[in-house]
């Protein structure tokens, strides 16, 4: 059993950032591209525009990339509160190869931010086989994961590892692994329609 009771204020303090490793900061940097990916395409654009105030920990810049990362999710959220009706779910783009990323590696060779870059590249190289997302956009998640430092290939980890990883994912339903793929950068769509060969396909990719 769950209860829900949503806070009367959420405070945030930017300067806190100030505080942490470049490392630590990518992680959160990696979810603020997911925001962009799934539902804004004019925000992902505005960090690809603006890297160098947000890698420089420019205030303003950081203030405006988390509040609309909140208002994103918290939207999603509004919509779906309780998780009974799959909206939710979009929330998970780049969650799915980046859960087994992280479990197969035992949690230590990537950070779940890292785990997650991968897996939205994944996902990426999915739907582009798919015919759903065209490849210079591919070009476009990937150019930017890599400029703020994220990785966008697999290395240190074995395949057949990550593979049975996937297989354990809470996303799996009769046997059928959900994927949250992009059509275009600001939206996603939930499929289970993704055949096991080119999971594999996709794997061997990652790990180039």
């Amino acid at each position: 059993m769950g209860s829900f009771y949503q806070p009367r204020f959420v405070y945030a303090d930017l300067t806190v950032l100030k505080t942490l490793s470049w490392q630590q900061v990518k992680e959160g940097l990696a979810e603020i591209v997911k925001y962009g990916m799934i539902k804004d395409a004019e925000f992902f654009g505005w960090v690809e525009k603006n890297l160098e105030r947000i890698k420089a920990l420019d205030l303003k810049a950081i203030d405006f990339a988390v509040r609309r990362s909140v208002e994103i999710k918290a939207k999603v959220v509004e919509a779906d509160e309780r998780e009974l009706k799959g909206k939710r779910q979009v929330l998970n783009f780049g969650h799915t190869i980046g859960h087994a990323v992280e479990a197969s590696s035992g949690y230590r060779s990537y950070t779940h931010g890292e785990a997650v870059a991968l897996g939205m590249i994944g996902a990426a190289i999915i739907a582009e086989r798919m015919g759903y997302f065209p490849s210079p956009m591919v070009g476009r998640l990937k150019g930017l994961l890599e400029a703020l430092g994220l990785p966008t290939c697999i290395e240190g980890v074995d395949e057949e590892k990550i593979r049975d990883a996937l297989q354990l994912d809470k996303k799996v339903r009769k046997d059928r692994l959900h994927f949250v793929l992009p059509r275009k950068i600001g939206e996603v769509f939930l499929t289970a329609e993704v055949p096991p060969n080119l999971i594999r396909e996709t794997l061997k990719d990652l790990k180039k």
